[in-house]
């Protein structure tokens, strides 16, 4: 055979082989139908996917679980992980991060609504006159809770951000 064409001929088939995956690895569609599904999905696509990536993917899962864990379908971790692949099964990476993204923002403006009415109700609060102690417990509570406030405000900033780029909505 021709060196040429068999150099094209090669070229040809890595070209039809790229070309058989999305070009962006986020466009992935999760395979989660069974767990053994599911690690067999992971390990065929670890190379598509940047170590930051994973991470980021991971920490979703995690987000989910969590979620599920909440909930009255939550239980025992073979529930929940059924649960999980249910959730995630069919849907792109993208998809997987976009919803994961939304129940953590959710859960940051909970928690960051919750803190707000303790900060309120302890603002409200006052030491007796001359319990120095008690003065002083209060006002590190305060400044405890107004840099756990701050960290909040952060987080929900950056994940309103982080959805965004993904294509979610931010309310």
């Amino acid at each position: 055979m021709n060196p040429h064409r068999a150099l094209l001929m090669i070229l040809l088939l890595a070209l039809g082989a790229a070309g058989c995956q999305p070009a962006d690895p986020l466009a992935r569609v999760v395979k989660a139908d069974t767990a053994i599904a599911f690690s067999l999905w992971r390990s065929r696509s670890t190379p598509q996917l940047d170590q930051q990536q994973w991470r980021e993917f991971d920490e979703g899962l995690q987000e989910l679980r969590f979620r599920l864990m909440g909930t009255k379908r939550g239980g025992s971790a073979e529930t929940v992980d059924r649960e999980l692949r249910t959730w995630i099964h069919g849907r792109s990476i993208r998809d997987v991060l976009r919803l994961a993204w939304t129940v953590r923002l959710d859960r940051l403006t909970s928690e960051r609504d919750l803190l707000e009415e303790i900060i309120g109700a302890n603002a409200r609060l006052r030491a007796r006159s001359g319990d120095a102690e008690s003065a002083e417990y209060l006002d590190y509570r305060r400044s405890e809770q107004g840099v756990r406030w701050e960290k909040l405000v952060a987080d929900i900033e950056s994940t309103a951000r982080r959805l965004e780029e993904l294509g979610g909505r931010v309310e």
